[in-house]
């Protein structure tokens, strides 16, 4: 069931003139939930680099580092708003569906939540997460496939907590782009891994506000990044020639596709697509600068080296690249990339 938003509630504004020392002081641009369920989400920090293209010219890109939310990724926003909105509504059981970040993320705040959680995740989830979820008493049903996955939590018969559904989970996410602005100013370029839509769908909620409040001067430039052979409609479909490293955006079969795809085409968004290589550049040049991203978290920013390097004129702009996820949770994964 789509819940209804309260656009007259939001104050954008408000969120400029004080200090924000983390994702929930920015309430005035938050759902009004009673009892709020936070472990200590951050302001995340902002990496400042120059970036050359091949030609010479330099682009400043702001890497917001996701991977220091208190479980290693940028879910943790929209679990803290959703799992505050089921314990405030006395939801004591739920479901949800994930290959790794969002399980985990979901099981840690639903165990401080005191609520019943079951995720059911594709078998390719990570050891890591695996064990984390389990530490974490959620109970793990794994499957042979993601759709397999959000199939039987859909049917599980209990609260369906979905990240990619809920559009309470949005509302969290969306404070991404508010810290971004708050950080940085006016922003004219934002590369946004695409997966189920996770952020994609936050930072074109926020950034809608932030225009409807007069805070940004003008709309940044989208870009949309997905791995190759996972196309959008619209796109030529190619089958994938490898296996892709950045499993966390994967996903063929999108909940909010038609949202997706209207987003993306009344703003006028271009798509990169990326391959394991882009991937593997992205991630060593990311540890130079300190940055310790799990493949899917580099995504992003591998989707702007190509961009910039297939001709995309991002000169003297002020480019925002969200790092998703932590690497210290596919460890092995990442030195296996490393040693090809």
């Amino acid at each position: 069931r789509e819940l209804r938003k309260n656009f007259s509630a939001i104050n954008a504004r408000a969120v400029f003139k004080k200090n924000i020392a983390s994702m929930w002081s920015l309430r005035e641009v938050l759902p009004h939930i009673s009892n709020v369920v936070s472990i200590g989400e951050p302001l995340t920090p902002i990496v400042t680099t120059t970036y050359a293209s091949p030609s010479g010219k330099k682009t400043t890109v702001f890497l917001k580092n996701e991977g220091l939310m208190p479980t290693g990724s940028f879910k943790d926003r929209g679990s803290s708003v959703l799992v505050s909105y089921m314990k405030s509504i006395g939801i004591r059981e739920a479901a949800t569906d994930s290959s790794g970040n969002a399980g985990v993320s979901m099981a840690v705040y639903s165990y401080v939540a005191d609520i019943k959680l079951t995720v059911y995740s594709p078998v390719s989830i990570s050891p890591e997460k695996k064990k984390i979820i389990e530490i974490f008493r959620a109970s793990l049903a794994l499957t042979s496939s993601r759709e397999e996955a959000s199939v039987r939590a859909k049917e599980s018969g209990v609260y369906y907590a979905n990240h990619s559904w809920h559009p309470i989970f949005f509302e969290g996410t969306k404070t991404f782009m508010y810290e971004a602005v708050i950080q940085v100013g006016d922003i004219d370029a934002v590369f946004v891994p695409l997966g189920s839509g996770t952020l994609f769908l936050g930072i074109m909620e926020a950034i809608k506000e932030l225009r409807e409040h007069d805070v940004l001067k003008y709309i940044p430039k989208i870009y949309v990044v997905r791995p190759m052979g996972y196309e959008l409609p619209g796109d030529r479909n190619r089958e994938p020639t490898e296996q892709t490293v950045a499993e966390g955006i994967a996903i063929k079969t999108l909940y909010r596709l038609d949202k997706i795809m209207e987003l993306i085409n009344s703003y006028g968004a271009s798509i990169v697509y990326v391959n394991n290589n882009d991937v593997k550049i992205g991630l060593k040049e990311l540890l130079k600068l300190g940055i310790f991203a799990e493949p899917t978290g580099v995504a992003a920013y591998a989707g702007f080296r190509k961009a910039v390097e297939t001709g995309e004129d991002l000169s003297y702009s002020k480019v925002l690249i969200p790092i998703t996820g932590s690497g210290f949770k596919t460890l092995d994964k990442i030195s296996r990339i490393l040693a090809t």
